[in-house]
């Protein structure tokens, strides 16, 4: 698997949206959901804990940066807080993240 740097992140970024004529949102909210998937796929949501291979957890934590990735982790997050309350966001850079809410989900945002 290669792993892209920023720049190249950005650029991909860039063609997605230009080549699926989508907007940001709805890349994010495609993102999300297909990591939503494959998380349902490995755990069992049970009211306050789920299980992974019968292992019992009782937290889930998101840790979050500024950027693309950061926004996909929070839009999941507000997802599986939908099935599973006890979650946990940290992030850096906070208010860039707000603001790129504020200018691009027009939706509310649960923290």
């Amino acid at each position: 698997m290669r792993l892209l740097n920023r720049e190249e992140s950005l650029e991909l970024d860039r063609l997605a949206l230009s080549e699926s004529q989508l907007s940001i949102e709805s890349l994010i909210n495609k993102a999300a959901n297909a990591l939503l998937i494959k998380i349902e796929n490995i755990c069992d949501f049970q009211n306050d804990k789920f299980f992974i291979e019968n292992k019992e957890y009782k937290q889930i934590y998101f840790l979050l940066g500024p950027g693309n990735n950061g926004q996909d982790g929070l839009y999941l997050s507000r997802l599986i807080k939908e099935k599973f309350p006890n979650i946990k966001i940290f992030t850096y850079n906070y208010s860039e993240i707000l603001n790129f809410l504020a200018a691009n989900i027009h939706e509310p945002v649960l923290l």
